[in-house]
């Protein structure tokens, strides 16, 4: 079954530039603790625990040799929040 994201933590997602923003905001110091994003249909949750999130990416990213975890016109400002754990 092909799912789409629908929301990110209860705000709905529009675009992957939009995605990238929401994340940004919410992987902020003290903003939240898990990121919950929501899936359709069937209304599936999967919730992640945002400081695993950010180190697992940044791991992941440093073993392969990539060099952001999005595109520069996506999200610099997501990679800068990633970086800063």
């Amino acid at each position: 079954a092909r799912l789409r994201l629908v929301r990110l933590n209860g705000e709905k997602v529009a675009s992957l530039r939009d995605l990238a923003s929401k994340l940004t905001a919410a992987l902020q110091p003290k903003h939240a603790e898990f990121l919950v994003f929501e899936f359709q249909p069937g209304s599936m949750l999967v919730a992640i625990d945002a400081e695993a999130a950010k180190r697992a990416t940044s791991d992941v990213c440093t073993a392969n040799a990539i060099p952001s975890p999005v595109c520069p016109s996506l999200g610099a400002d997501f990679a800068q929040v990633l970086s800063a754990s």
